[in-house]
């Protein structure tokens, strides 16, 4: 029976990778019930946690926040909080949290399960790779950029020493140091990162893959951001496709293509056909990730920027003012996604004539964002330009003139 149930248990993870969910769940199911009648703490907790792993990446977070408890209890009943055997279930457990976007439980799990793993294994192994990419993300995520690229540099180093150019986890880490390559504004050195991981990911999983579709979307967005529209719509559709095939249409992944795919139809001007799938998304993103998450923030968001860019700023109003309330409440204080979002709240405001509080909102996102993006930036430019705006149109034409943006010289 042991060894049946390994064999189920190694089974499953194996459709699990391939994305064959369905056949994986079954089987996960079956090994389950062998391993709890005969086999040790550490076999059922193994297999508990491989089928959260299951469910997390169907979405599925409450069912898989259920099976990572109970491994986590049986492997701290068996073995004690400080062994290194923990680290693999609180790994898991840190993924989810940082997905529901509790940041700070998941910044102390993953640091948790660093620390074990480095212990138990030195530097240069798999597992610690793993954690520090993990770490690496939830940096990222809070906008601690300088600290994320050094860990995601750290991480694509040790891939490389262990595995051949042509691994899956080779792939991850391009994939993921190219986003810190694009927060440089080094768009064109992520696009050939982004190019580089999405054709590993090809031959290693096919075309009907989740990894693919995250390679496919990430290739799309650097596309877009170079301005090419053309060379970037049929790659956010194909991934929004892969997603819809291989997750469902329930899956906070498939929320973030159709966010990108509403995004290029916006930058088109095609207002009619953007707004329904940011609506979707927003709605997808409420049922799956709940009221109070960042994405669910910038789903609202995104939703605004529409609907004041097509002139309807009272129905973008509650909208920002919404994502902000999460944002606030989530994000660290500084982070430049609030002070974005005050920024064009504050904009909004104004057009509704609403000055006192635009006048605030402006007036602090400002020194944000030249703090993140330094005084020559566009948004900076854009702030300082709608201040004016308010000061010319309260008649205070001095305070209009200290933030006039001065014409450039030829």
């Amino acid at each position: 029976t042991g060894d049946l149930a390994a064999s189920l248990h190694h089974k499953a993870v194996l459709l699990h990778a391939r994305g064959a969910y369905d056949a994986a769940d079954s089987l996960y199911q079956r090994a389950l019930q062998m391993r709890r009648d005969r086999a040790a703490p550490s076999d059922v907790a193994e297999t508990l946690d491989h089928w959260g792993q299951l469910y997390h990446d169907q979405g599925a977070y409450n069912l898989a926040d259920s099976l990572y408890g109970q491994a986590l209890a049986l492997r701290r009943e068996a073995f004690g909080a400080g062994d290194h055997r923990m680290a693999s279930t609180l790994s898991n457990l840190a993924v989810l949290r940082h997905d529901q976007g509790r940041y700070d439980v998941a910044d102390s799990l993953y640091r948790t399960a660093l620390a074990l793993n480095r212990a138990r294994y030195g530097t240069a192994h798999p597992v610690v790779a793993s954690d520090l990419n993990n770490l690496a993300t939830l940096l990222y995520a809070q906008g601690a950029t300088a600290e994320a690229e050094s860990t995601f540099r750290e991480v694509l180093t040790i891939r490389r020493q262990l595995f051949d150019d042509d691994h899956p986890d080779v792939a991850t880490a391009l994939n993921n140091l190219a986003a810190l390559v694009s927060d440089r504004g080094d768009i064109a050195g992520a696009e050939a990162l982004y190019r580089e991981a999405l054709s590993i990911r090809r031959r290693a999983f096919g075309p009907n893959h989740p990894r693919v579709a995250t390679s496919l979307n990430n290739l799309a967005w650097a596309l877009y951001e170079q301005g090419d529209l053309d060379a970037a719509e049929p790659l956010y559709r194909e991934a929004l496709a892969v997603r819809r095939r291989t997750l469902g249409d329930d899956h906070p992944s498939v929320a973030i293509s159709l966010n990108n795919v509403a995004r290029l139809l916006q930058a088109r001007g095609q207002y009619a056909d953007a707004e329904p799938l940011y609506r979707e998304a927003l709605a997808l993103r409420r049922r799956t990730l709940g009221d109070d998450h960042p994405y669910t923030a910038l789903s609202l968001y995104n939703l605004a920027g529409l609907l004041d860019e097509r002139g309807t700023p009272r129905a973008a109003e509650p909208l920002y003012r919404e994502a902000l309330a999460i944002r606030e409440a989530t994000l660290p204080g500084d982070h430049l996604a609030i002070a974005v979002n005050r920024l064009h709240l504050g904009q909004c405001l104004m057009t509704l004539e609403q000055y006192a509080e635009a006048e605030t909102l402006l007036v602090g996102s400002l020194p944000m964002l030249t703090e993140h993006l330094g005084e020559d930036d566009a948004l900076v430019a854009e702030a300082r330009s709608y201040l004016a705006d308010l000061y010319a149109a309260t008649g205070r034409p001095a305070h209009a003139a200290s933030y006039t943006v001065p014409a450039q010289q030829p």
